[in-house]
């Protein structure tokens, strides 16, 4: 039972599994705030809530007692409610998105309650209206975020896609399926899979969470969040997924979606089983860090094409067609060793185009990011200019060229990190926020200027403006000048050594002067705004970039790894196996720390040649520990690295088209 649960037994709890509501109990101890907090807690009963107020994402109760220990952060409380303390837990609002993913680690949902009217700093925790009135601040949940739909990808792997599934039944035994990663804006569909290849489809995905509209459609367990939801007999299972994306994150998420793409044709058929017996991904006897045939391999320069790599690996190509159009680009890059060099070298300044291009959509979104986004697009377009990649990758870059000039030539190049307080615009962009900066900086400079203009045109040498909370800017006059007082000047205020008085220009200038910052600072948000927009709109042609990119940086890392690693192209034989001098692609380069410095020099590994006719098998024989497992393994992982377009560890190579691996 939850702790709000033992304390007022009148409230009804949402168990996991059900449906009931949360109704918090209609108590004089009751505060407005936390009589809001139950209202917006009502509508979010299976997620963590995180509650603004001020500087501050609070979370009470149950949501308090699960989160602290999570978070590392202390439970604390706040004034009793039906003489008991209730519990809470904070995290400033600043530093939400690690806080907010380590929820989501532990496979819960999260909504994100803000303050929808802007709190002064001495009410804002007491939960009062700025606004003057009687009531509390206006807050509402602006965004559900879910183990399959990441908060802050920058605190992500890099290499790794992070997909939310939906899983909708098509048949007796038929199923549909698809995926889609948030971070990246990839799209995913397939349809008629069987059971097992539904089984072996999610397992090779990261999947986090799954979305079914019946708990029994998924016909097997998977240690993954499931999450129920009415689906329309005729939705698709992409309208599905897609229109709990939009209600979680936002419409923004549409525009920064690829199409949805099918899997891959035909592929090399290599089991979830097999992918971890042949450690392609993850050593079963050691950690994360020990090597893998991916991470022995990944030469890429940026995040797209790692992530490419790994799912290259995971679904190699199956048709002869293909395999040989890749292997023919790794020669072309071989070859040309400057052009790859270049480009290499080029590669390191971009990043992670795709997550920069859907970071668009996220709330977290600021100028720094769409001035990282243009810096990556200036650099992308720069290569796809070069005729040679070009030919090889045809590409629209025209528009993701346009935006990425307009963002570079609007945004100042050290910017703040928040977008509402200036400091984001160029001078000479816009001229009305010129003269809003320029009154803002120097608003004493054209006070001053406006006091010797008139002291010249009246002739009063002591004329000077001042300042009163009260009255604002006025002109000084002493009692001895009275006479000279021009007629445009209107008397404000008797003193006793003079008067005071003001005329059109200074109330202009007053005005302009006590308005200017925050003009600015709207002036400048709206243009920032109207950049994120521009963005947003040619989002799906920088996805295409993103993704030829990585195909691109995929290639050029095969032709660096056989250059460095001395793999040779593979023929396509139908005799059989035919390998001279194979190596282990892995144990080949691993070198253990605590071998001595003398034995590093000892070669490590010991090429082998593997003759195999077609329908014939071979028989190893010999002790434990003698290497039959890395004779096989060998074999089994040159076969994919062809399947792939990759060269392979061996002087000379003859390989059939596979159709499937199997390993022990």
């Amino acid at each position: 039972m939850s702790f709000w649960a033992k304390t007022c037994p009148s409230m009804d709890i949402k168990t996991e599994g059900k449906s009931e509501s949360v109704k918090a109990p209609q108590t004089p101890q009751l505060t407005p705030m936390l009589q809001q907090y139950w209202d917006i807690k009502n509508q979010h009963a299976d997620k963590v809530l995180l509650y603004r107020m001020g500087d501050f994402y609070e979370m009470f109760f149950d949501d308090a007692i699960k989160a602290a220990p999570l978070l590392n952060i202390a439970l604390t409380s706040r004034s009793k409610t039906q003489g008991v303390d209730i519990p809470m837990c904070g995290v400033p609002h600043h530093s939400v998105g690690p806080q907010i993913n380590k929820l989501l680690a532990a496979n819960l949902k999260v909504a994100i309650c803000d303050q929808m009217e802007a709190a002064t700093q001495d009410k804002a925790q007491d939960g009062t209206s700025p606004t003057g009135r009687k009531g509390i601040v206006k807050r509402a949940v602006t965004r559900v975020v879910t183990p399959g739909m990441v908060y802050d990808a920058e605190t992500l792997d890099s290499s790794t896609h992070l997909y939310v599934a939906a899983v909708v039944k098509s048949g007796e035994s038929c199923f549909s399926m698809a995926a889609l990663d948030v971070s990246t804006g990839e799209f995913i569909s397939a349809k008629g899979l069987s059971r097992g290849e539904l089984a072996e489809t999610l397992e090779k995905f990261n999947i986090r969470e799954i979305l079914l509209e019946d708990e029994k459609i998924l016909p097997f367990d998977l240690p993954v969040v499931r999450t129920l939801k009415g689906r329309h007999p005729t939705q698709s299972v992409e309208d599905f997924l897609l229109t709990y994306a939009r209600e979680t994150q936002g419409e923004d998420l549409l525009q920064i979606l690829s199409a949805p793409r099918g899997l891959l044709e035909n592929p090399l058929k290599i089991s979830a089983t097999t992918l971890r017996h042949l450690e392609i991904f993850k050593r079963a006897d050691a950690g994360e860090e020990a090597p893998t045939l991916f991470s022995t391999v990944n030469l890429t320069k940026t995040p797209m094409g790692a992530r490419l790599l790994r799912k290259r690996l995971a679904m190699p190509f199956g048709d002869a067609k293909t395999i040989l159009e890749n292997l023919a680009t790794t020669q072309f890059f071989i070859e040309q060793h400057d052009l790859r060099r270049n480009i290499r070298l080029q590669l390191t300044q971009i990043g992670d185009l795709e997550r920069k291009v859907a970071r668009l959509s996220n709330s977290l979104c600021n100028a720094r990011d769409l001035q990282a986004l243009a810096r990556a697009l200036k650099v992308t377009c720069e290569i796809f200019e070069n005729t040679r990649i070009q030919n090889l990758y045809p590409c629209k870059i025209h528009k993701s060229q346009a935006l990425s000039e307009k963002i570079l030539k609007t945004l100042l190049e050290e910017l703040p990190h928040s977008t509402k307080e200036g400091g984001l615009i160029k001078p000479g962009h816009n001229s009305v926020l010129d003269e809003y900066v320029e009154l803002s900086t120097h608003a004493q400079t054209k006070l001053s200027e406006l006091e010797e203009r008139e002291r010249q045109q009246t002739g009063i040498s002591s004329l000077k403006i001042k300042y009163n909370s009260v009255f604002g800017y006025s002109f000084e006059v002493t009692k001895a000048n009275l006479e000279k007082v021009p007629n445009h000047f209107v008397r404000r205020q008797t003193l006793a050594q003079g008067e005071r008085y003001v005329t059109q220009e200074l109330s202009d200038l007053e005005s302009k002067i006590l308005s200017s910052q925050q003009k600015r600072c709207e002036l400048e948000f709206q243009i920032y705004l109207d950049l994120k927009i521009a963005a947003l709109k040619e989002a799906k042609e920088a996805l295409i970039l993103g993704s030829q990119l990585a195909s691109v940086d995929l290639a050029l890392s095969w032709a660096q790894l056989a250059v460095e690693r001395n793999y040779c192209r593979p023929e396509i034989s139908a005799e059989g196996i035919e390998l001279k001098d194979s190596r282990h692609p892995v144990l080949e380069n691993f070198r253990p720390e605590k071998l001595s410095p003398e034995k590093l020099n000892i070669e490590t590994f010991i090429p082998n040649d593997i003759s195999l006719k077609s329908g014939h098998c071979l028989l190893l024989t010999g002790p434990n520990m003698a290497g039959k497992s890395t004779l096989m393994r060998q074999v089994a992982l040159s076969a994919i690295l062809f399947h792939c377009g990759s060269f392979v560890p061996a002087a000379q190579a003859r390989l059939p088209l596979f159709d499937q691996i199997f390993t022990r």
